[in-house]
């Protein structure tokens, strides 16, 4: 199972207006997340995006960060702390990226605890199924894992009960 995009922001396309939402002079809501993914995608880096920009796209789709597409602002979000840590590894500059993203999505500090936790867990999930190819975890690969926990803070009863999961689940028959 693939959890990493291949570009953390890939440009779309937005929703074409309704013929009431015409005759309002109203804009689809849902093109704020389609628009504020497409600034991202344009700029060159996340860094470059200025809350200000963010904002002014909100108010233009009568909508709010933290209203009722919150939970789409959270999946570009939780996108990019997986395209982050592809390589297994969060980089100070990628911090950075994260905390500037978390500020201009208005993600809340527990839900991006969240996202992490549960973008980590799938990520360490994909290394213990890639170690399990062969049916053991070598010597190698059990100090992999053992850094890979660390490095994703990852807790100990968490990583044993995901090597445990998927460890029963390659011996089930059929």
């Amino acid at each position: 199972m693939n959890i990493v995009p291949r570009t953390p922001f890939p440009m779309l396309t937005p929703s074409r207006q309704s013929l009431l939402q015409r005759l309002l002079r109203r804009r689809p809501r849902d093109n704020a997340v389609i628009e504020i993914n497409n600034l991202l995608a344009r700029a060159d880096s996340v860094r470059a995006v200025r809350r200000e920009d963010v904002m002014r796209i909100c108010r233009e789709h009568r909508t709010t960060l933290n209203g009722a597409l919150s939970g789409r602002f959270e999946r570009i979000y939780r996108d990019y702390v997986a395209y982050c840590l592809e390589d297994r590894h969060l980089s100070d500059s990628e911090l950075a990226d994260l905390a500037h993203l978390q500020k201009l999505l208005g993600i809340a500090a527990d839900a991006a605890a969240a996202i992490h936790e549960y973008v980590a867990r799938q990520l360490y999930r994909c290394s213990v199924d890639e170690a399990l190819n062969d049916g053991i975890i070598d010597d190698d690969e059990r100090e992999f894992l053992g850094r890979l926990q660390q490095e994703l803070a990852i807790s100990g009863r968490a990583a044993h009960r995901i090597l445990e999961t998927q460890t029963q689940v390659r011996q089930r028959p059929g």
